[in-house]
């Protein structure tokens, strides 16, 4: 036997298991035993984590179901459930920030890609907006937009267009019309979309077009077919994580709010400020941008929802 009083053949077992729960070891309660507790406190907590998949939807679940035995009995039930909320808490504002990170790092580059168009002379709405109305029936029907990639060298897939399409056809009537194109193609900055909705037109005359901003017009095209493809994906693997709620998301967010139903942008930012994640104004203009649809300057769940779980 030992100074802390536990037998040869206990360290033996202990030696042999290392990573099995030794639950009978007599620890002394001497000046070290808040420095133990508190180590098996953070090792229960993983072995809590790495079982949190086991997780149902059983209103009758309980964390405790997956905690040793002997966990029970060395913490107060209270600071069990507060230290385990905020864990998952701090696990769900971790995935939310994640997703929101690679979102916003993508539409800035779609971002930048439409001022270059705009600063582009040679470029004037109406005459883009007629070179993708090849049925010429003043609408852009999917047909239409897969004969323009492919004129731009692009092979995207018909169910690639449709999540397009489900972005920017906000009548559902599987066309774009020239608001809904200019919504697609214009940048959130209104001094950029000033310069190009402002171009003078020739009505006498047919706009050519130059290689370099055929170039720049195949890039967005490209970009916002790809941003739509991937957040697809991205949306179906953050609905697959079993510690991710967008209900609960959102709740986090909306405790910022004063009346508890819709946030505004600065609210919005402060929420992600303190946790410690700082996107600029702009980076928070280009999220509000998509939830934000009839321009209302705040959000509710349902605008929130939408570039969550593309409701």
């Amino acid at each position: 036997m030992n100074d802390n009083g536990i037998t040869q053949s206990e360290l033996n077992y202990s030696n042999k298991y290392p990573n099995k729960d030794y639950i009978n070891a007599n620890v002394p309660q001497n000046e070290n035993y808040e420095t133990n507790n508190k180590n098996y406190y953070y090792n229960t907590i993983d072995y809590f984590k790495s079982n949190i998949n086991k997780k149902t939807e059983d209103p009758n679940f309980s964390t405790q179901n997956f905690l040793p035995k002997n966990y029970i009995t060395s913490m107060p039930s209270n600071t069990l459930n507060l230290n385990i909320e905020k864990r998952l808490e701090n696990q769900l504002i971790l995935q939310l920030t994640d997703f929101l990170s690679d979102v916003i790092e993508k539409k800035t580059i779609i971002e930048t890609l439409k001022e270059n168009i705009c600063l582009k002379e040679d470029i004037i709405l109406e005459d883009l907006f007629y070179d993708f109305d090849i049925s010429r029936n003043h609408e852009i029907k999917i047909e239409d937009f897969l004969k323009v990639c492919r004129n731009f060298a692009l092979f995207p897939t018909k169910d690639q267009l449709f999540l397009l399409y489900k972005k920017y056809d906000n009548d559902l009537d599987q066309a774009l019309n020239y608001k809904e194109f200019c919504q697609m193609i214009l940048p959130i900055k209104r001094e950029y979309s000033m310069i190009i909705s402002n171009r003078e037109i020739n009505p006498l005359k047919y706009n050519e077009i130059s290689f370099e901003s055929k170039q720049l017009i195949k890039e967005l095209i490209k970009g916002l077919i790809n941003i739509e493809t991937y957040l697809y994906e991205a949306r179906a693997k953050l609905r697959t994580k079993q510690t991710f709620s967008c209900v609960n998301a959102w709740n986090l967010i909306i405790k910022y709010s004063k009346n508890g139903k819709e946030i505004d942008k600065e609210k919005f930012k402060l929420f992600f400020d303190d946790n410690g994640c700082f996107y600029t104004r702009f980076e928070i203009d280009i999220l509000f941008n998509d939830m934000d649809l009839d321009k209302k300057g705040k959000i509710n769940y349902k605008d929130f929802a939408r570039i969550i779980l593309n409701m």
